[in-house]
């Protein structure tokens, strides 16, 4: 089963020259990504070694090592936190290090994903470049991001596995999947809506379908169960009831169901409208601007972008009727981040079917970077100034 998609762009002479060309390579987009996270981290490091409320109670969960620290939330990111402290202590710089380190893994993990599904190297690095125009990576996540931080950078690694595994199955991508699968539910257990939708897109479709039913796919389900092991033991051990701790996470009053049904459905929209507002602004600009130029759509939709499209709609459903069924009346943000992984590579695809020149790419280019500095200009000035401000409505889930 092949790709569908076109092969890179490589940067060449004439208006493949300066700062913006090389900014959409693969090297100019991870080194811009890898820098903003160093002056972000060097300026939080250097302004305030405050611990945040959750940093609060992780380093008072993680004292001692568990196999478990709570049933609402699994303890990959204690384990990591608890891992750094050997080394350097409980302080400040355990924290500081974990969160960074997540947030530079998150930029190459989207730059690979994106490439990979668009066959577009430009439109990946203007992707990875623009991520910080959502609010929740541009902002929480420099601060007090933990368990969904680390979701959403193996929700894309997840998603990076399961486009290579349906195109050329192997038994060492297998073990590697089934390993980020164990992964992702011990970050947060909303991986298994992600987990529940790939595989629902996957046995939509013929080719996909025939690239998940082979043997090296029995390998997947053995290497997750076996990461997960050490989790599933503590709650059998604690006589946890997941179902209904999620329950009483999601439902905090008493209102009629349907009025509560009503309100889920009112949060899920503004949070995914909130998810998805770069991307909704940047795409019909590109679109507009080619169209205008007399570009026209280079190919049709690869089967890489199908399954995006197909994982997308299977998440949003599934999580409609939850929401029906369930009523939620506390729907933060981070809910939304394994319903709608799959919008960010699907968005590369998108940008490089319909705006195919290279002078597209290297405009918005300009914008995400412009929009970086920005941001970390803002950080500078709070923490300069009031110390870096904390919106406790946001911080719910993070």
């Amino acid at each position: 089963m092949t790709g569908g998609v076109r092969a890179p762009h490589a940067v060449g002479s004439g208006s493949d020259k300066g700062f913006l060309a090389w900014a959409v390579t693969a090297r100019g987009a991870i080194a811009i990504w890898l820098a903003y996270v160093l002056a972000n981290a060097v300026i939080r490091y250097s302004f305030s070694h405050t611990l945040s409320n959750d940093d609060v109670s992780e380093s008072l969960l993680v004292q001692t090592f568990q196999l478990g620290y709570s049933m609402r939330n699994p303890p990959l990111w204690e384990w990591l936190l608890w891992t750094l402290q050997q080394m350097l202590g409980p302080g400040y710089e355990s924290h500081w290090l974990l969160r960074y380190g997540c947030i530079a893994l998150f930029g190459i993990a989207i730059f690979r994903v994106s490439r990979l599904a668009s066959g577009d190297v430009r439109w990946a690095a203007v992707v990875t470049l623009s991520s910080p125009m959502f609010y929740q990576i541009g902002w929480p996540f420099f601060d007090w991001g933990t368990h969904t931080l680390v979701l959403f950078v193996v929700l894309l690694f997840s998603l990076e596995v399961v486009l290579r595994y349906i195109t050329t199955p192997s038994a060492v991508l297998a073990i590697l999947l089934g390993f980020l699968i164990g992964l992702g539910v011990l970050s947060k257990l909303g991986y298994a809506v992600f987990a529940v939708a790939v595989l629902a897109a996957l046995l939509l479709e013929r080719d996909s379908r025939s690239a998940l039913i082979n043997r090296c796919s029995l390998l997947i389900v053995p290497v997750a169960a076996l990461v997960f092991a050490p989790y599933a033991y503590w709650l059998i051990a604690t006589h946890a009831d997941l179902v209904q701790t999620a329950e009483n996470a999601l439902v905090v009053d008493d209102t009629p169901h349907l009025q509560r049904s009503l309100f889920g459905l009112k949060k899920l929209l503004e949070n995914s409208a909130e998810f998805l507002l770069p991307f909704a602004i940047i795409a019909p600009i590109a679109v507009w601007q080619a169209r205008r130029a007399g570009l026209s759509v280079s190919a049709t939709a690869g089967s890489h972008e199908l399954l995006l499209r197909r994982i997308l709609v299977v998440s949003i459903l599934m999580t409609i009727v939850g929401v029906i069924a369930l009523g939620p009346t506390n729907f933060s943000s981070g809910y939304v981040v394994p319903v709608l992984v799959a919008a960010i590579p699907y968005s590369a695809c998108l940008l490089a079917r319909h705006v195919p020149d290279a002078s597209g790419a290297q405009r918005f280019a300009a914008l995400s970077v412009s929009i970086l500095i920005l941001i970390t200009l803002l950080k500078l000035m709070f923490l300069s100034n009031s110390g870096f401000p904390q919106f406790s409505y946001r911080r719910e889930m993070w």
